[in-house]
């Protein structure tokens, strides 16, 4: 399954790197920045030092991919509308919000 996790904080972060065990995994970054960061660790040094990038089924990215068959949503409830704008043209791909902070 290819599954897209929106949210590179640490709930996202940790989701995408067990998720990766088993399935091909795209992990979305919404700043620029953030994602150059963890393409140079290898790892979400500000969310999960010390965690490496599994080095198989793990990419990192800035949008969600066609022929992805999942979309999580692992953003704070203050980020959810913005992330439900960026998957919106996806409607026919299912999608998990792992939200917190309600």
């Amino acid at each position: 399954m290819k599954i897209a996790v929106l949210g590179a904080g640490a709930w996202g972060t940790a989701l995408a790197i067990r998720w990766a065990a088993q399935h091909e995994v795209s992990l979305i970054a919404r700043r620029k920045e953030h994602r150059a960061d963890m393409e140079r660790a290898q790892c979400n040094a500000r969310y999960l030092p010390g965690i490496a990038f599994p080095t198989q089924n793990f990419t990192l990215g800035m949008q969600v991919s066609p022929g992805c068959d999942l979309i999580v949503l692992g953003v704070p409830t203050s980020g959810l509308a913005q992330a439900l704008r960026e998957v919106e043209q996806r409607s026919d791909t299912p999608l998990i919000a792992l939200c917190k902070g309600f």
